[in-house]
């Protein structure tokens, strides 16, 4: 991955302003900073809200709506890990969509097999 750490470089450097503003592309700014996102993974998990969650997304002590936890993770054509995206939102209100290949010549070498 050389010797500059995107994550870091967000944090730290000239991106940060970009990334905070809601329309941002963080695909788009990665690729600013020279790396090519290729390739990404998701974990969902379906959670109770938590309170900090219930008052963010302005749920009632008493609502069982469930929330989506995703974990997003970018990787480059390599297989070096360029991003992590620890996402939040309503289940019932986020509509999941994925399409993936069928065979193992539609996936990065890199990622077959894991």
């Amino acid at each position: 991955m050389g010797n500059i750490n995107p994550i870091r470089h967000f944090c730290q450097g000239k991106m940060m302003p970009e990334i905070e503003k809601p329309d941002s592309d963080v695909y788009e700014l990665l690729r600013k900073l020279g790396k090519n996102p290729c390739w990404c993974t998701e974990t969902i998990d379906v959670v109770h809200a938590n309170t900090v969650e219930r008052k963010i997304f302005e749920l009632s002590s008493d609502d069982p709506t469930p929330m989506l936890k995703i974990i997003r993770r970018s990787f480059d054509a390599q297989g070096s890990p360029l991003d992590v995206q620890f996402l939040t939102d309503r289940a019932d209100i986020y509509r999941l969509h994925y399409s993936f290949s069928l065979y193992a010549s539609g996936i990065p070498e890199i990622f077959r097999d894991k």
